[in-house]
């Protein structure tokens, strides 16, 4: 709160509208939590005193512990859209349906709560199912309601596909992204430090105003930890030059940030749990025999499987 307060008094730090923004946004958060905080201290203090007195103060105590719970700041991070990605693994056609399966549960909970559902890829397998797909979720809270579903779903049912109806094991991965992980980077997050770049300037060439050719008005820019190299001589001004450049440059690098983010999160699918037997499981379910689905993480288990499968996952909540 305090750095936020810091930027929004600072003259200087105006100009730059993301930074304004976002010191805004956290000023607007946490004010309101500082307010509702000192007033409970203060009441506090009054239950101590009441409590000297001899005076009941159990009703206080109960409101003030109810107060304090509803205390957490909301993250800001709440409403960031998400990528899904669902893969079938182990169990081959009843994987694939089981897939599917999933996708529809999750564009039911997607539509229960006021999200939108942006299909970007699907590998179809027919009749019924998908060997993957690509989703983007979008909407007030998306990353709260979806972040912790990332993992190995494993379904056990009589399955349809099999003539001897035989139970069956099957085996589904999903991963949960932030749209932030996908390599989109604010420009005002990059910022090049005067002792990372080596600056030079020369005369223009070619055809111009009369001072293109005497002043050395055109800009290099070059960046020592990568070599890239930038040069402008868009305007008649150095120092315009300058500032231009160092905008390109940080785009370049942006870029290659991208490039170097694309390429982690390619090795972490490389090397994330295999969805078959033997994997960290995310959450069973159980759908033959006695149907129930047990979420491994918090331990919960509930045996309406129709109503998880349509989309309430606040029955395992």
């Amino acid at each position: 709160m305090a750095d936020a307060t810091s930027v929004l008094n600072d003259p200087k730090a105006w100009p730059d509208h993301s930074r304004i923004s976002k010191a805004n946004q956290i000023a607007k958060t946490v004010a309101p939590v500082i307010e509702a905080f000192d007033k409970i201290v203060s009441d506090i203090a009054v239950i101590g005193e009441l409590a000297d007195l001899g005076e009941p103060i159990d009703a206080e105590c109960d409101r003030l512990e109810g107060e304090l719970a509803a205390l957490v700041p909301p993250r800001l991070d709440a409403d960031k859209a998400v990528f899904m990605t669902i893969r079938a693994g182990a169990g081959g056609h009843e994987a694939c349906a089981w897939a599917n399966m999933l996708l529809r549960m999750y564009y039911r909970h997607a539509q229960r709560n006021g999200l939108e559902m942006e299909m970007l890829d699907v590998s179809p397998y027919d009749p019924d199912g998908i060997r993957s797909a690509t989703v983007k979720i979008e909407g007030r809270g998306a990353l709260l309601l979806f972040e912790n579903e990332g993992g190995v779903h494993k379904l056990s049912r009589v399955s349809p596909y099999d003539q001897a109806d035989r139970r069956q094991t099957s085996f589904v991965s999903v991963e949960i992204e932030p749209e932030a992980a996908s390599g989109e980077v604010d420009l005002a997050d990059c910022e090049i430090e005067r002792k990372e770049v080596e600056i030079t300037t020369c005369r223009g060439g070619g055809k111009g105003g009369q001072n293109v050719n005497k002043i050395e008005s055109v800009a290099i820019v070059k960046h020592l930890a990568t070599g890239i190299v930038v040069r402008c001589q868009a305007e008649r001004s150095q120092g315009l030059n300058k500032e231009i450049a160092m905008e390109i440059l940080k785009a370049k690098i942006l870029a290659l940030r991208k490039a170097d983010e694309n390429k982690k999160r390619a090795e972490k699918r490389a090397n994330s749990p295999k969805a078959d037997f033997g994997s960290g499981t995310r959450r069973t379910y159980v759908l033959s025999q006695h149907p129930n689905i047990i979420d491994h993480r918090t331990g919960k288990k509930t045996v309406d499987c129709k109503g998880i499968l349509d989309g309430d996952l606040s029955l395992l909540s």
